[in-house]
């Protein structure tokens, strides 16, 4: 399903998916929000230009994970030190809090992966890299892509004995990798 902005109300397209016969429900109430704001307030890009629109352009979450671009240089220190993803509208959204918690180990941060230290990501082979993210989400955006993050990263760090580190990245065969590379470089210069 699509959801089309454009025809003045957030208006469901719908597309096939199945040949089955499926009940019609209620329609779902869309602005649960009311007055709520909390999550415009607190994205760290403005990636909210009004209540019920994103522009993905701006979400560090489409940024590093979906998109294979280049991290736009306004928003690299918004990154902070976020390798994949950011979701802050979620954590601030009051509904969320509402949501039972999954007591299922398989929802757990994988060892290594949650909080990681830049440094050692920035040790590890691409191999080494690949089987830490193998069966996770942050397989989504790709050892290339998380390579490309960790560059932002670790120029937003202030820690000059990345320096050394990131230098073997300014001639990595990826050109996303070694552009942000090289702007951690001067970041930290």
């Amino acid at each position: 399903m699509l959801i089309d902005p454009s025809r003045g109300s957030y208006t469901l397209i719908a597309t096939i998916l199945t040949s089955v016969d499926l009940a019609v429900d209620s329609p779902f109430e869309w602005d649960r929000c009311g007055t709520c704001t909390r999550c415009l307030d607190a994205c760290p890009t403005d990636a909210f230009p009004a209540a019920h629109v994103l522009d993905a352009n701006r979400c560090l979450s489409y940024l590093t994970i979906e998109f294979g671009g280049p991290i736009p240089p306004a928003s690299r220190p918004f990154m902070d030190d976020w390798i994949f993803g950011c979701d802050v509208c979620q954590d601030v959204c009051p509904w969320n809090r509402k949501a039972p918690y999954a007591a299922d180990s398989a929802f757990e941060p994988r060892p290594g992966l949650f909080w990681p230290q830049i440094g050692h990501l920035l040790e590890m082979s691409e191999d080494d890299l690949r089987l830490s993210i193998r069966g996770t989400a942050m397989k989504r955006a790709k050892v290339k892509g998380l390579l490309r993050n960790l560059m932002v990263v670790a120029g937003n760090s202030g820690v000059r004995d990345f320096l050394p580190k990131l230098r073997r990245f300014l001639t990595h065969d990826d050109e996303h990798v070694r552009s942000h590379a090289e702007w951690a470089i001067k970041r930290l210069k």
